[in-house]
Parts: structure tokens; C-alpha cells; sequence
């Protein structure tokens, strides 16, 4: 006898994790739907995933989290995961539907306890305020009498809905109980209401460079489907737009398209790097078409003293042919012991790396820019009582390199943050370097002979919170102090702040990659916990 009870329970407990689709119950033409199933497991999920966050929070929400179980228990007479069972114990959706005047929002919840969400929704003063119906077992919550009427009669009506759109159904993401909310929305309708500029439209000449791609790829896209997986290491969003930039004048600044291409590896203690599918030559060229009247202005400009540091060459016509698109920039934690007169705050190294084409016309090229460069700046700042740079030969780890540094610091105190900097100029296993230090460019040279490339389509952003984190705790004493002068705080209070600030950097990984394709383009952004 005790079979049956075990067997019930079994096929309840199925039932709640394959439930219904909520989307069975909106009209096709709904603008927004997020839904997720078991609400109640992903709530838990996303509050644990906080929990190594909270020295970061600011007070009140530290507090507000610490008090939220007790005020749970006072205004509902549940305990917050008993709330979570009885008002999200399945699927739940929010809805955004179009409407005469503003768009119409619902909330719908598949519950199993029907008037025990009744006694709750009555405990919190909601009955009199909110509009609410609770019928089929399907708790709907609207912003208004007329949208909770729309949503009712729909679904009571047998007209199609959302989940018979063939489109929508094919192209949605698996949806895994307790890990996964799930985003859809009608782009195209979406603009109609927006009735202003496209996102490309408001974006400044920068923007258009670094994310207008993206950016005009969800212009022409007429809708996006997405998924947030949730899980005990991070989270993972994964966006795709159903467009691609076929036939638009702005995929010509990609510089590798929807081709593969191979990223160096990165070196040890690398903080961040970028590789942005960007031909930046083209901006150059051609910076009428992309940059405005005043970027324009710039680079001509720019174009224009990069010749006199060239010696007459051509930026354009004789330099960039031979630099292989794109680039990679990496951030790397640099080493103190690569000279004593580093100043207190230890600076990261920011270094390119570029594939080049004829290596020793290129090395002569930025080597005499490098000359020039500094027979053009220092008569100034030997004018401004400044120390002038000097052009050094070095060798360090087996690399020959081109290096400027200052003149040794004979003043009262730290030496000013540009002793930190020693740009430097180093060819090695085919490629160029150019780095703000020394050890910036022989790390990046150690990890192209010695690393595995990667294969990548896109742009590619990545942040190492644990190495970002180490960098800030070095310098904890210098950042505490401009904090205090730039923002007028006592030390503990500035200190207080730093210590959260490393606590979320420390705690969290940052990988954001854009991958093109021929009809379709996805965005992936995850944030996870950092393997230290």
C-alpha cells in the first residue's frame, strides 16, 4: 500500500518540472516574455549566488537581505522558502503586451495551492490593490483592470497564441527547471513604440567603433531570444539576435567578419584583454564616413604627425598594409623589481600585440617613430623642469627590445607615476609589441612562443577578477588616499569602500564575446566565480 503514495508523488513531482508553457497563454504579438520554471528554486539559487557579495553591498542592502526572512514571516506568515513553494512552485512568466497607450504588463504563476495564495495575497493588503485573478490554476497578476481583462480573455478565447508561433518555437532556448529564466522579444515592435532614434543613431563616433555592430545588429534584428542560466559558479547570459549585418555598410569595419581567427595565448597574471573584430585601419582612411566632423578632424590630424614621425612615410599607404587586423590588447600585471625607482603605485602594463607583414621594414618604421617622438616632446618638458626621456637598447628572457625611459628620479619622495612607464618596442615569432613596460612586452613575446592559441570568431572581452584584485590590493594604501581627497571621506570610510570593491572583483570572472554569423548574431556575457 505504500507504493502508491510513493508512485503519486513521483508523477507530481514530474509534473512540476515539466509544466505547461505559460507562453500557451499570451497572444502572438506580445512585445516581452520572461519566464522561468521553479520559480521557487531559482529565487533560492539567486540569493546563495549573493551570499559571498554581501561586504560589498552598501548597509541598507546588506540589511535589507539580512532582515528579508523575518520580514518574510511577518507580513505573510510564511517562511520564505515556504512562500516560494506556494506562490512559484512552477512556471512563472512576466508579459508585456502592446497597448492603446502604454504597453500592458501581467505576471503569471502556475500554482498548485489555490486559496492558500489567496490568503497570502489577502494578508499583504493585495486584494483591494492589485489586479488579480486566480483561475485554471494559473495565478494572473496585471498592471490594470483592462490588461488583466485582455489577458484573461485570451487565454479563455482558443485563439492562437505566442507558443503557436512556429518561429518562436523553433528558435527559443531549453528552458532547465530551477537554472534557466528565458527572454523573448518582438524587437520589431519593440522600435514602433520606441518611434525615435536607432541605437546606432545614439551612439558617438567612439561608440560606433567599439559596439556599433553589435549595436546595428539589434536595429535591423526582428527579435532577440535569450537565456540566463544561473548555476553555483555564475551566471551565463547568452543573447541571439536573428540578423546579421549582410549588405550594411557598417560590416565593413569588421576586420575578420564571421571568419575563425586565432588569439594568442595570454600571458601569466593577464588582468584583461581585448580583441575587438575591428578594422581600425579603415578608420583612418576613410574617418569622414564613420567619425563625424570632429573625430574626422583628429585623425587627419593624427595622420598627418604620424608622417613627420615616419619620416615622410605613410600611415595609411605604407605602415598599416603591413599590420595584420586586428589587434589584441591585453592588460597585465606588471613586475616591481624591473626597476627601483618604480613609483608606489605599481601600474598594470597595457600591451598590443599585431600579427605584422615584413617585420624589418616595420621594426625600422616604429623605431624611427620612436626616435622622433622623443626629439619632438622632450625640449618641452625640459622646459617644464621635467626629467626628458632617453632611447635604451635592452635584452631580457632572450628578447631584444627598444625601450624610453626617464632619467633617474633625483627629487623628495615617490618619483612621479610616469617612472612607472617604460614604453617598449619588440618584434618576436611574427608579430609586433608594443607595451607601456618591459615586462609588459617580454611576457606577451613568452606566452606567443610558448602558449596555445585560441580560435575565436568576433570580439572577445575578458576580465580576471582574482588578478584584478591582487593589482588593487598592492595599491590599497595610494587608492585609499584619493579616495578620500577626491571624494572628501575619512580614511576608514574610504577603506571600507576599497575592501568591497576587491570583494566583488576578487569573487567574479568577466567574459563577453560577440560572435557573428551569415543570418543570425549572438552575445554572450558571463559572470562567473573566480578559480583562485
Amino acid at each position: 500500500m505504500r507504493i502508491l503514495p510513493l508512485v503519486l508523488s513521483g508523477c507530481a513531482s514530474l509534473c512540476a518540472q515539466s509544466p505547461r508553457d505559460l507562453s500557451a497563454c499570451v497572444p502572438p504579438d506580445t512585445l516581452v516574455l520572461v519566464d522561468a520554471c521553479d520559480g521557487g528554486a531559482l529565487a533560492r539559487g539567486v540569493l546563495k549566488l549573493l551570499q559571498p557579495l554581501r561586504r560589498a553591498m552598501p548597509p541598507e542592502l546588506r540589511v535589507a537581505l539580512g532582515s528579508l526572512p523575518l520580514a518574510t514571516k511577518a507580513f505573510t506568515g510564511h517562511t520564505l522558502d515556504d512562500l516560494l513553494e506556494v506562490m512559484l512552485p512552477s512556471q512563472v512568466a512576466l508579459a508585456v503586451l502592446p497597448g492603446a497607450r502604454r504597453p500592458r504588463i501581467g505576471l503569471l504563476a502556475r500554482v498548485e495551492e489555490g486559496d492558500e495564495v489567496r490568503r497570502v495575497l489577502a494578508r499583504l493588503g493585495a486584494a483591494g490593490k492589485a489586479k488579480f485573478d486566480l483561475s485554471d490554476g494559473i495565478l494572473t497578476l496585471a498592471s490594470s483592470d483592462a490588461a488583466l481583462a485582455h489577458l484573461i480573455a485570451h487565454r479563455r478565447s482558443g485563439r492562437r497564441s505566442l507558443l503557436g508561433d512556429t518561429a518562436y518555437r523553433s528558435a527559443r532556448p531549453a528552458l532547465e527547471p530551477g537554472r534557466t529564466v528565458r527572454v523573448y522579444a518582438n524587437l520589431s515592435g519593440l522600435r514602433a513604440l520606441a518611434r525615435g532614434k536607432t541605437l546606432w543613431e545614439r551612439l558617438d563616433p567612439g561608440g560606433r567603433v567599439l559596439v556599433g555592430p553589435v549595436l546595428r545588429v539589434a536595429d535591423r534584428a526582428t527579435r532577440l531570444h535569450a537565456s540566463l542560466r544561473i548555476g553555483a559558479g555564475g551566471v551565463d547570459l547568452r543573447c541571439t539576435f536573428d540578423s546579421g549585418l549582410e549588405g550594411d555598410s557598417v560590416a565593413r569595419l569588421r576586420a575578420c567578419g564571421a571568419e575563425p581567427r586565432l588569439l594568442p595565448a595570454a600571458p601569466e597574471g593577464t588582468i584583461a584583454r581585448v580583441a575587438l573584430d575591428r578594422d581600425f585601419g579603415l578608420l583612418l582612411t576613410e574617418p569622414d564616413a564613420w567619425l563625424g566632423e570632429d573625430g574626422a578632424l583628429g585623425v587627419k590630424q593624427l595622420r598627418s604627425f604620424a608622417g613627420l614621425l615616419l619620416g615622410g612615410a605613410s600611415l595609411t599607404g605604407d605602415l598599416l598594409p603591413r599590420l595584420r587586423q586586428p589587434a589584441d590588447l591585453l592588460v597585465t600585471a606588471n613586475s616591481p623589481s624591473e626597476d627601483d625607482e618604480l613609483p608606489r603605485i605599481v601600474l598594470p602594463a597595457f600591451t598590443l600585440v599585431f600579427a605584422v607583414d615584413g617585420e624589418a621594414r616595420v621594426r625600422r618604421q616604429l623605431e624611427q617613430a620612436m626616435a622622433m617622438l622623443v626629439t619632438v616632446s622632450n625640449p618641452k618638458r625640459i622646459r617644464e623642469r621635467q626629467v626628458p626621456w632617453m632611447v635604451r637598447d635592452g635584452r631580457l628572457a632572450g628578447y631584444a627590445f627598444r625601450s624610453l625611459r626617464l632619467e633617474e628620479f633625483r627629487g623628495v619622495g615617490a618619483p612621479p607615476l610616469a617612472h612607472g612607464l617604460s614604453p617598449t618596442l619588440l618584434f618576436a615569432h611574427g608579430h609586433g609589441i608594443v607595451s607601456s613596460t618591459i615586462d609588459g612586452a617580454v611576457r606577451a613575446a613568452q606566452a606567443l612562443a610558448g602558449g596555445k592559441p585560441e580560435k575565436v570568431v568576433g570580439d572577445v572581452l575578458r576580465l580576471q577578477g582574482a588578478a584584478l584584485a591582487k593589482l588593487l590590493r598592492a595599491n590599497f594604501d595610494p587608492l585609499v588616499t584619493q579616495r578620500t581627497l577626491a571624494e572628501g571621506e575619512s580614511r576608514p570610510v574610504a577603506a571600507a569602500w576599497l575592501r568591497g570593491v576587491l570583494a566583488v572583483v576578487e569573487a567574479l570572472d568577466l567574459e563577453v564575446a560577440v560572435e557573428p554569423a551569415a543570418r543570425s548574431t549572438v552575445l554572450r556575457i558571463a559572470v562567473r566565480r573566480s578559480a583562485r
